[in-house]
């Protein structure tokens, strides 16, 4: 369609509209992510804009939401962060697209709209003494091989909770990663890495010697 091209008012409001998208999109997207798009449409969005219909929405209205969202949207109290706005821009940015190639409306609000600019979050980790000082915190637990699998081996929470003994190589030391647990409302989901295949992670003679016993089934504690 051209821009500018005419269309039929529709009387479709953005909320009703969302609800039709989150619902064709369902299938073309994880369900950890289609439940992300749920909660930043439902709790965030719908509250400030649900009410428009998609024919009068605006930019201007676009933008103050977003600095209201800002200023007030957090339901305990106080703003939400320049990072959870973008995602809600993203997000409705992305759906209001949708409608423009479905003919529901000419043009898409959010191109003339600049969402709020993130700072950069610096990513912080432990140093050796808290590495030392979280091991022998959790030592005895059941999680001790989890935490040193995370805290040793670089392996992330979902990858350590999908482990499994067919997975280790005791003798090679080394361990292959080939698919990650995620947690959604339906229950564990278990999916491929992003990258589309695994990869291989070796095991120090020390975290070899703290494995658990393979009878137990698992390489290392589910939580």
């Amino acid at each position: 369609m051209t821009v500018g091209t005419y269309v039929e008012p529709s009387k479709t409001t953005l909320a009703a509209y969302l609800d039709m998208w989150l619902a064709d999109v369902k299938s073309r997207v994880s369900p950890r992510t289609h439940e992300r798009y749920a909660e930043f449409a439902r709790k965030n969005i719908v509250p400030m804009l649900g009410n428009v219909s998609l024919k009068d929405l605006r930019p201007a209205q676009i933008s103050r939401a977003y600095s209201e969202l800002l200023e007030s949207g957090h339901r305990k109290g106080g703003g939400l962060s320049a990072g959870t706005v973008r995602h809600c821009h993203t997000l409705l940015k992305q759906a209001l697209a949708q409608a423009v190639e479905w003919g529901t409306i000419s043009r898409n609000p959010c191109d003339a709209v600049k969402p709020p600019k993130a700072s950069p979050v610096k990513m912080r980790t432990y140093d050796v003494e808290q590495t030392v000082d979280l091991i022998e915190a959790i030592r005895g637990s059941r999680l001790f091989a989890a935490v040193l699998l995370g805290a040793l081996c670089g392996l992330r929470r979902g990858e350590i909770a999908a482990l499994r003994w067919g997975q280790v190589d005791l003798n090679a030391g080394s361990i292959a990663i080939a698919q990650s647990a995620e947690q959604t409302r339906a229950g564990v989901r278990y999916k491929e890495p992003k990258s589309g295949h695994g990869r291989k992670v070796a095991l120090s003679p020390t975290m070899i010697e703290k494995l658990p016993a393979p009878s137990r089934g698992v390489a290392a504690a589910r939580y």
